[in-house]
């Protein structure tokens, strides 16, 4: 979700080299073979996070990336390296710094606050730069100041449009658009301004980046056939890396939304065409558009050691700012939730929120505060849970119309974890449907699995025909088919397909769903087998205690004193037989009775015996009793 730069004013090979001295690491492209030989020590590379946003300091250490192309006689490297020696960012010493391509060198790194200072200086140095200009309103952009962007690109539109050939203007357009949609959140807005450059007739660059921008913005609006349209014809026909990684940005999202079988593949595929494209242009945050699409492509198929790899990847693009630290942490919170790792993915979406909200364009705000909503209701903290749908619901975003079918499954997932179950079902039925009708396959692949959840009658079918043919969707698959059909056998084999998956949060719900049915069954076997399964999960994963998704009692699961009391029960024991045995009072025991009792939904102490040993018959415990939850 980002702007575009004035063409040219990037040199094509100082900014990776720049990334790759900060990043102390080779990138694979021209120019950058020795760079190796400058990379950062540990003390130099802690002192660039001690003191990130000193302009001074972070151009001398970016100094020693260039330095490798120094010898090759790269005119601006050796500038650059000159001015940093001298320390001229922060004065008017001969020769002078070029705040302008400063503040470029800075977004290539990713470093939004920086880019902003300088591109700041570069107007107060020329105030009639636009080069300037249009830098700064990219950083207000990425800084979700929407209105103080478009001023800046309005001042810019109306200059491009007085230059010969008009298409700067269309590269402006491009850039005020992404600003329109995004930040102001007025995509209507921005198809007229992208309407309006195209009905000038610009050349083939600049329609090129015209479609990448439709692409980018279209994919997010859910226009996904046209989306995937535009991108592919601005990658045939734009040699411009900012371009191919805008569309390949577009065309990753697109293609995830749309799910199916190959998704995953294909975004790899998509967003390798796109790093490798942000290798050699100002990338700023829109790798992090790659990093949304690689994840939500990733993640359904349980490629999760896949989208962690991938976000690793992205590191090199951004140097310890606040920002994109942010965007890792929500991306990182996903993978953690699918993996039901609750407690690790409520760190993360904590530190995302915190670091994204008023900072980032709205959209990353939005989809931040659902995914902290949907972690706080799975961990049982209904009351944040409720704060963040509260600030989705006053601050509606229009340009997010492809996630409104994620969105109603988050405000279901809040309101089963706070116990409307009606509603919640009727919330789901709706993220079926509206996904159904937009295409969203990767929406409706999950609406579909929490509509069955929540006991909304789905036909299996159409989940097999979304499906992408992976472990995880085919244990969804016969999960589904488990629970139309109501039997507890089938839900226990594929909630163990789905821990084989390292979906462990959907096998404990699916595990304790079968528990339901043996319970309404009388099957009392049946419930033991499912609590004897649900207590290793719950041994191997460490559910928190209040997650809605288990059955109640901390999960229907005993004490190791219940458990010990339950046995001795199961053996025929009396109350002052346990008493005696384990040095405790008779009304104790009782107690531990009455409580094993409620957690296993069972009605008295032969029921209990029964459930410890299923081969108890008429109060006889048979002697090799199964008696143990362990």
């Amino acid at each position: 979700m980002c702007g575009s730069l004035p063409a040219g004013s990037l040199p094509d090979r100082l900014g990776p080299a720049l990334a790759a001295g900060i990043a102390g690491r080779v990138l694979a492209s021209s120019g950058t073979g020795r760079a190796a030989q400058v990379a950062l020590s540990p003390p130099v590379l802690a002192e660039v996070v001690r003191a990130r946003l000193d302009p001074l300091r972070v151009a001398a250490l970016a100094a020693q990336g260039a330095a490798a192309l120094v010898a090759d006689g790269d005119a601006d490297a050796a500038a650059l390296l000159r001015a940093a020696r001298l320390g001229l960012l922060a004065g008017d010493r001969n020769p002078p710094v070029d705040p302008v391509r400063a503040a470029a060198l800075a977004i290539t790194l990713g470093m939004v606050t920086l880019a902003e200072e300088l591109a700041r200086e570069a107007l107060r140095r020329g105030p009639d730069d636009d080069a300037a200009r249009q830098l700064l309103a990219v950083t207000l952009s990425w800084r979700g100041d929407g209105s103080g962007a478009e001023e800046l690109f309005a001042v810019s539109a109306t200059v491009a449009g007085q230059a010969p050939g008009g298409d700067l203007a269309v590269m402006t357009a491009a850039a005020r658009a992404a600003n329109l949609c995004w930040s102001c959140d007025d995509p209507a807005e921005a198809r007229r301004v992208l309407a309006a450059a195209e009905a000038a007739g610009p050349g083939v660059e600049a329609m090129a980046r015209l479609c990448a921008a439709r692409s980018a913005i279209g994919s997010f609006e859910g226009h996904l056939p046209a989306a995937r349209a535009d991108a592919t014809w601005a990658l045939a026909h734009s040699a411009d890396p900012f371009t191919q990684l805008w569309a390949a940005s577009g065309a990753a999202l697109a293609r995830a939304l749309t799910g199916g079988a190959g998704c995953a593949d294909e975004v790899r595929g998509q967003v390798g065409t796109g790093l490798a494209a942000a290798a050699d242009c100002a990338a700023g945050l829109q790798p992090w558009q790659l990093g949304l699409a690689g994840v939500l492509a990733l993640v359904p198929e349980g490629r999760f050691d896949e989208a962690d790899s991938l976000l690793d990847g992205l590191q090199s693009y951004a140097l310890h700012e606040p920002v994109s630290e942010g965007l890792d942490a929500l991306l990182r919170a996903v993978i953690w939730y699918g993996r039901g790792r609750l407690a690790e993915a409520r760190l993360r979406a904590v530190a995302a929120w915190g670091a994204l909200r008023a900072r980032t364009p709205i959209g990353w705000q939005a989809m931040a505060a659902g995914f902290a909503a949907l972690v706080h209701a799975g961990c049982g903290d209904l009351r944040l849970a409720t704060e963040l749908i509260g600030w989705l619901d006053a601050h509606p975003v229009r340009c997010l119309a492809a996630f409104e079918p994620m969105v109603l499954r988050i405000r279901a997932h809040v309101e089963y974890a706070s116990g409307h179950l009606s509603a919640a079902r009727r919330l789901a039925e709706q993220a079926v449907s509206r996904a159904r009708k937009g295409g969203f396959g990767l929406w409706e692949q999950g609406a579909v699995v929490d509509a069955a959840r929540f006991g909304v009658p789905v036909d299996p079918r159409r989940l097999q025909a979304l499906g992408t043919g992976g472990g995880l969707a085919r244990a969804q698959e016969a999960a589904v088919v488990a629970m139309a059909a109501r039997c507890g056998d089938d839900l226990l084999v594929a909630a163990q397909a789905l821990e084989m998956a390292d979906a462990t949060l959907l096998a404990a719900d699916v595990t304790g769903r079968a528990l339901a049915i043996f319970r309404a069954q009388h099957d009392l076997a049946g419930q033991h087998r499912a609590l004897l399964q649900l207590e290793g999960m719950r041994r191997r994963w460490q559910f928190p205690a209040g997650c809605p998704y288990l059955p109640a009692g901390g999960g229907g699961l005993l004490t190791s004193r219940e458990q010990d009391v339950a046995r001795y029960v199961s053996g025929g024991a009396s109350n002052r037989t346990i008493a005696d045995a384990l040095g405790v009072s008779v009304r104790t025991v009782e107690g531990h009775v009455y409580r094993a009792c409620q957690k296993l939904g069972l009605t008295d102490r032969q029921a209990l015996a029964a459930f410890m040993n299923p081969r108890y018959q008429d109060g006889r415990p048979a002697p090799d009793g199964l008696g143990r939850l362990a």
